[in-house]
């Protein structure tokens, strides 16, 4: 058939919850004319009023029957979603601020960066709606930035009222040279339910507050797969919400806590010898951490696990503990605190007691030695694991003693036999061989 397509909207309303179809209006997999994906907004279709919402897109583009369009008033307009892909040569911000500025409310921004493509930044991306930004190992360089990377916009919130936001997540990113927080919010009435970091590199350059609320909170705090590291300790939480709402505020409860996950992941030189953590109540039952499979170095104080309640030793907070090591690394010298890690005198998870050999912390290499526990157990960031290889045995000694038996070494900590071209390590040095 012939198909003679314009501007359309198409779409449910079932129970009072509008679903928009415009994806699925494809044929042969093409997309058919323009597709309006708001609400219109209906006055009453239980009496059969069809009058437009007067900021919905479909008053904007006239279309329906003519009866019940009203004149657009962007004053009242409605939120938009959208997706702004940045190429690799391009301005990650103007061009985030170009597509903004087609639509006259932004929802949600789902931004799509090029695949290993570095992008400086020296400006506050700011939200009032959902944020996803999506890497491929695509680096944001903020060397020389002063200012936060991500903030919450000043909105029309009333005090007594809550905006939700129910997703900021970074996935697949490397962050480069944080000077300030990677997320910074003085708005108290949003209530955002899922902060999350995935598959991310975080380098700190500064002293800072990570996730800093200044004001408000959030209900989950997610850092997976990922990397929060600094080539010198800061002295700051990670997570502060000191002048923020509690978690009850926003509707935690000991059947759906607040909860602050880190999953596979690797934290180096963070908070050293302070409270990991910053919260405005400690020790709450509607508090819950969650702490999985995590290599965790000069991290919040001796017992990382009460670090992260504020210091607060309370059996009041829900904990979900597998296996992790903790320990400090001082000058070459790598110390266990397993024996730290309790609440309320209770061992908390499985510890493990060995050095994990990062082949060079200074460049934020965190490649584990193939002769670690933490190589065996396979914890931390995904991304610096190697095969655990038997062979070398399980190193308990400091970090810079494993190497220097007169063997040979790749930069992985692997044992070569005869080794030949390349970078090595050899009697705890580094040996170009040419």
């Amino acid at each position: 058939p012939q198909y003679d397509v314009t501007t359309n909207s198409v779409g449910t309303l079932l129970e009072g919850v509008y679903t928009d179809l415009s994806e699925s209006q494809t044929v042969k997999g093409n997309l058919m004319g323009t597709l309006l994906v708001h609400n219109p907004g209906f006055a009453d279709v239980a009496t059969g009023d069809f009058t437009l919402h007067a900021g919905t897109q479909q008053a904007k583009a006239k279309v329906g029957d003519p009866r019940w369009v009203v004149a657009y008033d962007a004053a009242q307009a409605l939120p938009i979603d959208i997706v702004v892909n940045v190429a690799a040569e391009e301005d990650l911000m103007t061009v985030v601020d170009s597509v903004k500025a087609t639509v006259d409310k932004v929802g949600g921004i789902t931004i799509n960066l090029a695949a290993k493509a570095t992008y400086a930044v020296d400006t506050t991306l700011f939200v009032s709606g959902n944020l996803v930004i999506n890497g491929d190992s695509s680096v944001i360089d903020l060397t020389g930035s002063t200012k936060p990377l991500i903030s919450l916009a000043s909105d029309t919130v009333t005090a007594d009222a809550w905006k939700t936001i129910e997703t900021i997540k970074l996935n697949g990113v490397v962050v480069k040279g944080l000077a300030k927080s990677l997320f910074y919010s003085a708005e108290k009435n949003y209530n955002i339910l899922s902060l999350a970091v995935v598959n991310t590199v975080v380098e700190v350059a500064g002293d800072v507050t990570v996730f800093d609320f200044t004001m408000g909170s959030v209900a989950n705090l997610l850092v997976d797969k990922s990397t929060i590291f600094s080539a010198t300790a800061t002295t700051k939480s990670l997570y502060s919400s000191q002048g923020g709402q509690k978690g009850s505020d926003c509707g935690a409860t000991n059947d759906a806590p607040q909860v602050f996950a880190f999953q596979n992941s690797t934290l180096y030189n963070l908070a050293y010898n302070k409270n990991f953590f910053t919260h405005r109540s400690n020790g709450q039952t509607w508090m819950k951490f969650v702490v999985k499979d995590n290599v965790i170095v000069n991290c919040g104080k001796s017992n990382f696990m009460t670090s992260v309640n504020g210091g607060q030793d309370s059996a009041n907070p829900q904990y979900d503990v597998t296996t992790n090591s903790v320990g400090t690394l001082l000058e070459g010298v790598y110390t266990d605190l397993s024996e730290s890690q309790t609440v309320k005198g209770n061992l908390m998870g499985t510890l493990v007691t060995s050095a994990p050999g990062f082949v060079d912390v200074a460049v934020g290499n965190f490649i584990l030695y193939a002769g670690s526990y933490q190589a065996k157990e396979k914890i931390g960031d995904p991304r610096w694991l190697v095969e655990y290889d038997e062979a070398l045995g399980i190193e308990t000694i400091g970090n810079d003693n494993r190497f220097e038996d007169g063997a040979w070494y790749t930069l992985q900590g692997i044992r070569v036999e005869n080794p030949t071209k390349g970078l090595f390590i050899h009697n705890g040095k580094k040996v170009m061989l040419k």
